[in-house]
């Protein structure tokens, strides 16, 4: 009887001991599993997040009041040559180009206009969303008998932007 209870109590340590080793194990495992759940969620809010926050922060700019769109905000992510992220719309303006750059860096922001690029609509685009050329030729000739300059294209270089003759704000970047 005594050797019976003597074997339980040295069961139950061991079983008490054995529970406690293997929690000490698992709590490593437990750690490691909710950090990288936390990494993948990151990631997740992260890329929904950056898909719209560029078109949200373009179309907070203030443009002059009587300019009108031309053509809606587009956004596009390409990887081709380098990977950047723009935005560009194309507004219609009696008074011009140089009337929208100084109205545009007087009424906005410095740290809002950092990779906004303002320039001629007949001019090329990196990406290519809206390019003259691209355009039907009924609404190419509309364009070219109200005055092509008239048209301001305007880009938004969110990621990977590279210095450019058209930025409103001139980075220190080669």
């Amino acid at each position: 009887m005594e050797q019976n209870k003597r074997n339980e109590l040295v069961c139950a340590e061991v079983y008490r001991q054995f529970r406690i080793s293997n929690r000490k194990k698992h709590i490593p495992l437990f750690c490691l599993y909710v950090f990288l759940c936390a990494a993948v969620l990151f990631c997740l809010v992260r890329y929904f997040s950056v898909r719209e926050d560029p078109i949200r922060n373009f179309e907070k700019l203030n443009l002059p009041p009587d300019a009108s769109v031309f053509l809606d905000t587009k956004g596009e992510f390409s990887d081709v040559g380098w990977s950047h992220y723009t935005v560009e719309k194309v507004i219609r303006c009696e008074q011009g180009l140089d009337y929208v750059r100084n109205y545009m860096l007087e009424n906005n922001k410095a740290s809002d206009l950092y990779g906004v690029r303002v320039g001629p609509f007949d001019t090329l685009s990196v990406m290519d969303i809206y390019n003259y050329d691209k355009l039907d030729d009924e609404t190419a000739r509309a364009v070219r008998a109200d005055g092509l300059d008239k048209y301001i294209h305007i880009e938004y270089w969110y990621l990977g932007g590279r210095p450019n003759q058209w930025d409103l704000i001139k980075s220190d970047a080669p």
